[in-house]
């Protein structure tokens, strides 16, 4: 169909009619909510240690320039990693990471679509913000018994260990709403 003839068909009574799309978030808006997000975390992470901080904050502002070349989980797994030289212990750090690093991965995700210009209905948000709700809240649950019951010291093995089971559990409480997602496109 011609430019002309779809332009045409949008007319009604002789005015051009738009549909309303609601409150539109632009895509700026969220690249720079990924930066804002990342730098508060390697703040967080990195006090005391120059060298991360600067590091997390290169790749987090290349990431938000160039979402397609997935450096967003490169600073997400720098900021996990930045866990390991902290004492194990029931601390507000691992609770914020957590959160933080969890909120990044659902910006990148949405970034790898979103074109510079364009931006998104903010009802198209709330899928993903219920999601990150429904994780978090068993997913913190869960850091607190794992770091209520960790040995005293440091003990890397069981960092490791940790977020292996944090993952799992992410993966077992995301199946049902893959499942949902997979259903509706059949």
């Amino acid at each position: 169909m011609r430019r002309r003839d779809r332009v045409n068909r949008a007319r009604v009574n002789g005015a051009r009619t738009v549909p309303d799309a609601g409150i539109v978030v632009p895509s700026i808006a969220l690249r720079l909510a990924f930066v804002a997000i990342a730098l508060l975390l390697a703040v967080v992470q990195f006090a005391g240690f120059p060298a991360g901080l600067v590091a997390a904050a290169l790749l987090a502002v290349a990431a938000a320039v160039w979402p397609r070349t997935m450096l967003g989980w490169a600073v997400l797994m720098l900021l996990g990693a930045s866990m390991l030289w902290h004492e194990q212990r029931v601390d507000w750090r691992l609770f914020v990471l957590i959160a933080g690093v969890h909120a990044l991965h659902v910006l990148a995700s949405q970034l790898l679509w979103l074109r510079w210009r364009g931006g998104i209905q903010a009802s198209a948000l709330g899928r993903p913000f219920l999601r990150f709700v429904l994780i978090q809240a068993p997913t913190q649950l869960a850091a607190l018994v794992v770091l209520a019951v960790a040995p005293a010291g440091r003990a890397p093995w069981f960092a490791i260990l940790g977020a292996a089971a944090l993952v799992t559990l992410a993966l077992v409480l995301a199946r049902p709403l893959l499942r949902e997602r997979l259903d509706s496109r059949a």
